[in-house]
């Protein structure tokens, strides 16, 4: 398995490909060698969580490439509306995306941390990043509003550590809004709302006041999820001004 950089999608890409290999194998079974690794993994698939959420079939992988005369704004922007259009249609996020992974598999680190990731034997658990998408989040409202994309948003705050008090020390979506123009200058997730807004209180914004909003999620929920429904957020956000968050994509922030 590669590394985790440059590049955090090729661990993953690599992984689903070997895992359709596998089968492959095991469908056509040629020498002892093969049969061998046919039992260990007819074992596995028993002892796995969920092996009905694994895709099947042969994983071979092409490229496609569109210029884009953008700004990083625009265009991670644009990167993450295309990921949120594909969840509306298909109703699930793509396979290496969000952080989400095969769930035979462990991911390797990076190339400076040293561990190289790969199978995981037939006992051991699947990888919990390797579950089913989140559904998506429906287009309902505007930004800003009350009930913005189906979600219950508390009523704004300023954006200051007296007020963070009443946000959840839990997993939460939140956006943090200009006081002046109310426009969203932030869309974040954190598996520890009020710890998160926090961090964001001892930043300058370039000057500007900010008010605070957020949703609570329940306990349970995978960091993978997290991810998925804040890009849902940005990519509706997108597709009503075609523009990101101003602060959304900024290293600093």
């Amino acid at each position: 398995m590669p590394w985790n950089d440059p590049h955090t999608a090729a661990p993953s890409l690599w992984a689903w490909s070997d895992w359709s290999s596998g089968q492959e194998e095991e469908k056509n079974p040629q020498d002892s060698s093969n049969s061998e690794r046919f039992s260990k993994s007819s074992k596995m698939r028993r002892n796995q969580q969920d092996s009905s959420n694994i895709p099947t079939g042969h994983y071979e992988y092409e490229c496609s490439a569109a210029p884009l005369d953008a700004s990083i704004n625009g265009r991670r922007g644009m990167e993450s509306f295309l990921l949120y259009r594909y969840r509306q249609e298909y109703g699930a996020s793509t396979l290496c995306n969000f952080g989400r992974f095969h769930p035979r598999y462990r991911k390797s680190t990076n190339r400076k941390e040293g561990s190289r990731g790969g199978k995981l034997e037939a006992d051991q658990k699947d990888n919990p990043a390797g579950g089913p998408s989140y559904p998506p989040l429906r287009a309902a409202e505007k930004p800003g509003e009350p009930g913005w994309m189906g979600l219950t948003w508390s009523g704004r705050e300023t954006l200051v550590p007296e007020k963070i008090r009443n946000a959840p020390a839990g997993p939460g979506l939140y956006i943090l809004i200009d006081s002046g123009s109310q426009e969203i200058m932030y869309i974040g997730q954190s598996g520890n709302c009020a710890k998160r807004l926090l961090d964001h209180s001892r930043k300058s914004w370039d000057g500007k006041e900010l008010n605070f909003s957020f949703h609570a999620l329940e306990r349970t929920i995978l960091p993978y999820h997290l991810k998925e429904l804040e890009n849902d957020l940005i990519g509706n956000f997108f597709e009503l001004y075609r523009k990101a968050p101003e602060f959304q994509f900024r290293n600093n922030f």
